[in-house]
C-alpha cells in the first residue's frame, strides 16, 4: 500500500500515469546526463552508507570502553581517575546500545515499508 503510494506520487512529479507495475515494479529515476537509476539502487546505497555508519558507531564505542578499561585499570587507587574510567565506559555502552536500537529500528521500518526485501542482489 506505501509502496504504491510512493510510485504514485513519483510517477505524478514526472508527469506520466501513475502505474507501479512498469518494469518491474521499478520507477527510472534519472540522475545526471545518461545515467538512470531505480529506486532499488538508491535503498541499496542509503542500506550501505547505513551499514557503514553503523559499523563506525560500534567501533567508536568499542573504543572508548577499550579506553575506559584501560584507564581503570592504570588509576592504581586513584579515585577520580577510576571514576572518570567508570564515566569513559558507561558512556560507551550508552553509546553502543543506542547504535543497536538505531539499526533496529531502521531495519524495522525499511521491512514495514518493504523496501529490504527488493533490494537487488549484488553478490551474484
Amino acid at each position: 500500500m506505501i509502496k504504491n503510494f510512493l510510485f504514485q506520487i513519483i510517477e505524478k512529479v514526472r508527469g506520466a500515469e501513475p502505474n507501479a507495475e512498469t518494469n518491474n515494479g521499478t520507477i527510472q529515476l534519472p540522475i545526471g546526463e545518461g545515467t538512470e537509476t531505480t529506486i532499488a539502487t538508491v535503498l541499496t546505497a542509503i542500506d550501505t552508507i547505513k551499514d557503514m555508519l553503523i559499523g563506525f558507531i560500534y567501533g567508536t564505542a568499542l573504543l572508548f570502553f577499550l579506553i575506559g578499561v584501560y584507564n581503570y585499570i592504570t588509576s592504581y587507587g586513584n579515585d577520580a581517575k577510576a571514576q572518570k574510567a567508570k564515566q569513559t565506559m558507561l558512556w560507551a555502552v550508552i553509546g553502543l546500545a543506542i547504535a543497536i536500537m538505531a539499526s533496529f529500528i531502521i531495519t524495522f521500518v525499511a521491512n514495514v515499508l518493504g523496501h529490504k526485501n527488493q533490494l537487488p542482489n549484488l553478490t551474484s
